[in-house]
Parts: structure tokens; C-alpha cells; sequence
């Protein structure tokens, strides 16, 4: 998710009983090359239905949007 750290999509989405990894996923030298402070994986299994793939999405996109929006609300520097 482009502009939010790994971790805090992690955090969010797990409050919402999504379970999934983030970090470097013992690939630091690739993280270090793509300048990355690492990625979110989602492990998908055939048991997986589409709502919960449906449910998975939206609840990206929710947090997606919570942290962009949070980063909007804190007034930089140069405004305090």
C-alpha cells in the first residue's frame, strides 16, 4: 500500500480479523534495493471464498484510506 508502512496496514487489518504478515520477509537486500520499508503478505488457501477475498479488499482499501487520512490531519512543521 503505497505511502503506509507496512506494519501499521498489518496492525489494522488485523483488528479486523484479517491475518497476514509485513515486514522484510527475510529479503532485506531486495527491501534495500526497492528502497522499501518492506510489504504486506496475504497467504490465499482454496478454502478462501470470495467474500472473504471481497472482505479482504474492502478492508484494505478502509485502512488505505485511514492512514492516508491521518497523515493529512497532522499539521507539518513548518504549519506549527
Amino acid at each position: 500500500v503505497e505511502n503506509c508502512h507496512p506494519t501499521d496496514v498489518a496492525l489494522l487489518l488485523g483488528e479486523k480479523g484479517i491475518c497476514l504478515r509485513s515486514g522484510y520477509h527475510c529479503n532485506e537486500p531486495l527491501m534495500n534495493v526497492l528502497s522499501s520499508e518492506g510489504i504486506i503478505r496475504v497467504s490465499l488457501a482454496p478454502y478462501n471464498n470470495a467474500d472473504e477475498i471481497r472482505y479482504f479488499c474492502e478492508k484494505l482499501i478502509w485502512a488505505r484510506n485511514l492512514l492516508h487520512r491521518n497523515k493529512n490531519d497532522i499539521p507539518s512543521k513548518s504549519k506549527i
